[in-house]
């Protein structure tokens, strides 16, 4: 029964400022449970990471999903079509990266709100100024993220280099020299991963001939130690050799092949 003392109400473009229904709820904002349950069914996120991703609102959801959307279209014309890691694998890199240490930059960054001489705790600054953390604070991009991750997961840089890409990335504000491409980083400083089969074989045949590893060398082909071991030894001797910049998988491979 209509209730006499309120007017119907009427929703059309009229009542609501030019829009459809369906226009105006699409431009509401997500609400938080369900943002966590999307984030974990679409991109195969734990809900911890979900979490912490949906607690600084939709300019941290937004920029997770555009890392995510970089990371793929970059990976796409650099991997086998095949070994292409599909969006539940990248995802969940992505929100490491972000969640574990771009927040972890972003808060460290933050003043400190302790200070102990002060009883209130607020180092003499007023508690509307500590502002939460947030990746709007962020200098880096989400597309310089995901492409980072890119690097990552074809095996172009490694977990330690990427980490020392970011740091210089956050550190040097947008539009400075240093402000580069994590590409253009990882040319700079050398940081890109040997996975030249022939390059690698050099490597592990310069450590054969040193003179420091033919005690090592005589016991593996003798048997008188455990062989695993000493290729863990000659492993240690020929990362050292590249660098730290061979791909470990590989590198590994042909050295087995060079011992016989």
């Amino acid at each position: 029964m209509p209730e006499p003392d309120v007017p119907p109400v009427i929703l059309n473009r009229d009542s609501l400022g030019g829009k459809t229904l369906p226009e105006l709820l699409g431009t509401l904002s997500e609400l938080p449970e369900a943002a966590v349950s999307r984030l974990m069914t679409e991109y195969n996120l734990d809900e911890d990471s979900a979490l912490v991703i949906v607690s600084d609102g939709a300019p941290a959801i937004d920029y997770f999903e555009r890392a995510v959307r970089c990371a793929e279209a970059e990976l796409r014309p650099t991997t086998n079509s095949v070994d292409v890691p599909n969006r539940s694998k990248v995802a969940p890199v992505v929100s490491k990266w972000l969640c574990n240490d771009l927040f972890g930059m972003v808060k460290k960054q933050q003043p400190s709100s302790a200070n102990p001489n002060d009883p209130t705790g607020a180092s003499g600054m007023d508690q509307q100024s500590i502002q939460a953390i947030s990746i709007a604070d962020s200098t880096v991009s989400p597309e310089q993220l995901g492409s980072l991750v890119s690097m990552i997961l074809s095996n172009t840089i490694s977990t330690r280099a990427g980490k020392n890409i970011l740091s210089l990335m956050f550190d040097n504000p947008p539009g400075s020299d240093a402000q580069k491409t994590p590409r253009a980083i990882a040319d700079a400083n050398g940081w890109k991963l040997i996975t030249d089969k022939i390059v690698l074989r050099n490597i592990c045949e310069t450590v054969m001939r040193d003179p420091q590893n033919t005690k090592q060398l005589t016991q593996y082909r003798q048997g008188k130690m455990k062989k695993h071991r000493i290729v863990k030894y000659l492993l240690g001797k020929a990362m050292s050799e590249s660098q730290g910049n061979a791909q470990p998988m590989l590198l590994e491979e042909i050295l087995t092949d060079v011992l016989g």
